[in-house]
């Protein structure tokens, strides 16, 4: 095949601020022609997993699976956070790599956090989906388990420019469970 780089990766271990980072399993990335091509990555996140393939150069082909990363991650930045639950997330990564898209999905089951909890709530699942596109981020989400409303829906535009963030497009809307 045509000259390259082809790198396995056999062992990666890191804690990178206290954050246990470790491959779940030997990862090949071959480079050629300006770009790599990631076979296989899969690296533990604690008890989680996330899972990279595709290619990265000038142009992006990328895709990234999370399953059952924890959200108590968020505590080694935050430790009064008291974060828990579980995240999954699938993100496809396109486009030019001077101006990405990114498509995803995410769902949080049994979210909580010290604000919650201070506040009497109970944990919260959430699903949304989104994409990132010409520094504009839109997002549908929904998040159920609120006593009050039941379920409540969220859409938002955020646009971002440099340091400045604009909220371009915020709806909001709640169905009450009887």
């Amino acid at each position: 095949g045509p000259a390259g780089i082809d790198i396995m990766l056999r062992d990666l271990v890191a804690t990178p601020r206290g954050l246990p980072v470790r491959l779940a399993e030997p990862g090949f990335v071959l480079i050629r022609d300006g770009g790599a091509t990631i076979e296989s990555l899969r690296i533990a996140l604690d008890s989680g997993l996330v899972a990279v393939s595709g290619t990265a150069g000038e142009n992006l082909a990328l895709d990234i699976v999370a399953t059952r990363v924890p959200a108590s991650l968020a505590n080694r930045f935050s430790p009064s956070l008291d974060a828990s639950g579980v995240i999954d997330a699938t993100a496809k990564v396109t486009g030019k790599a001077a101006n990405p898209i990114v498509s995803f999905e995410l769902a949080g089951t049994a979210l909580t956090a010290q604000p919650l909890k201070d506040a009497g709530r109970k944990p919260l699942d959430i699903a949304g989906k989104g994409r990132f596109e010409n520094n504009l981020l839109t997002t549908d989400t929904t998040i159920s388990g609120i006593e009050e409303t039941g379920e409540l829906a969220l859409g938002a535009g955020i646009r971002l420019d440099g340091e400045e963030i604009r909220i371009e497009k915020l709806d909001i809307a709640s169905e009450a469970v009887t």
